[in-house]
């Protein structure tokens, strides 16, 4: 009988163990900046004015209001492939996002957002319905 109760008590401390490693998981994931793309087929698109030239527009989620994001900009537009970024705070509506406008060449315009993920020290996305890595993301574009 005592064995029996070490064994659930056992059980009972690593199951809550376990739960609390996966949930500070999912806080550290959504306390870390992040985008959102629901159909790839939508996010990355061209257009009549730039037809050589891939847009994105999305929104950076959890930069905080009072962080700058001129580093960010400069780094982004530095980037070769790169046309045309802008990054704007949106209303008091949306705390800690930031709406972004990206422009780019279409050779290698995958891999140059990739870099531009990386400049905007982006590491999870939020990709039909799941959060995944930014590496897990771009190995299945590419």
């Amino acid at each position: 009988m005592k064995k029996i109760l070490m064994l659930n008590i056992l059980f009972v401390f690593v199951s809550v163990y376990s739960l609390n490693i996966f949930a500070q998981k999912q806080i550290d994931e959504n306390a870390e900046r992040y985008i959102e793309i629901n159909k790839l087929e939508d996010f990355f698109i061209t257009s009549n004015e730039y037809p050589n030239e891939i847009i994105c527009n999305f929104e950076l989620h959890n930069i905080l209001e009072g962080e700058s994001s001129k580093p960010a900009f400069v780094a982004v537009n530095e980037l070769s492939n790169v046309t045309k970024f802008s990054i704007k705070a949106r209303s008091e509506k949306y705390e800690n996002q930031r709406s972004c406008y990206l422009r780019m060449q279409n050779q290698n315009y995958f891999s140059t957002f990739g870099l531009v993920l990386n400049k905007l020290e982006i590491k999870h996305i939020w990709f039909e319905g799941n959060y995944i890595t930014t590496e897990e993301f771009l190995k299945k574009i590419l």
